[in-house]
């Protein structure tokens, strides 16, 4: 079967014939005609990674998405669900306006704008996600929370990331990471999406376009989420 196979780190992948896997009594063989491409996979082809919360209501609180992506895109429509009065940010005006139209009631460019500023003079974002893999994204996000904010951290920068230990307390800014939510968390999302509140917005592309497709998002032209059709 066709594979696209990481052999040095920052290079292009190579298209390859791979054996088929053969699954044991114990083992289950799944088909993929598709597979996501998000910017785990990009710290994973540049080598950036030196080894391979639950939901709540929110009414009326400022929840700011900085990174309107595959994660991005999919938390504006979820936080519009949950109440909370969402904020876009983003470096391109394609992805704010898809921000828009799933229900962010604010957007802003961070590549024109200062968004630290315009927010703070609004008394700041109860909550700030960050599911850009920018670190400048964080920088910009952690001065937008308000005293006794959050900061959630979902996207993953090859750098690491610093705040501030004076900011930190002065504000008492609680800083929360996510991988992954609990079992009931997912009950909750795949409600949303089964009632048509949450809708992924993914573009098919071939598999022989990785490597086009992964310096997209290394650019960060992706919006919505990308997925390579398997010959």
């Amino acid at each position: 079967m066709k594979a696209a196979v990481l052999h040095e780190f920052k290079k292009s992948l190579s298209f390859e014939d791979v054996p088929r896997p053969k699954a044991d009594a114990s083992d289950l063989l799944i088909q993929v005609d598709a597979c996501g491409v998000c910017h785990s996979d990009l710290h994973v082809a540049d080598g950036d990674w030196p080894q391979f919360a639950p939901i709540t209501k929110m009414p009326g609180q400022r929840l700011a998405i900085f990174g309107i992506g595959g994660l991005g895109h999919v938390a504006v429509q979820i936080a519009k669900e949950l109440g909370a009065e969402v904020i876009a940010v983003d470096m391109t005006d394609e992805k704010l306006r898809l921000a828009e139209s799933l229900g962010a009631t604010q957007s802003y460019n961070a590549a024109s704008k200062s968004v630290a500023k315009e927010l703070r003079a609004k008394g700041g974002v109860h909550v700030a996600m960050v599911t850009s893999a920018a670190k400048e994204a964080y920088d910009t996000a952690f001065a937008c929370v308000r005293p006794s904010g959050m900061l959630l951290a979902v996207g993953l920068p090859p750098e690491n990331i610093c705040f501030p230990p004076i900011m930190m307390a002065a504000k008492e800014v609680c800083i929360q990471a996510s991988a992954v939510g609990t079992r009931q968390d997912l009950r909750e999302v795949l409600a949303m999406a089964g009632n048509g509140k949450v809708r992924c917005h993914v573009a098919t592309r071939p598999l022989s376009e990785v490597n086009e497709v992964i310096e997209e998002l290394r650019r960060g032209r992706v919006s919505g989420r990308v997925v390579l059709s398997l010959p």
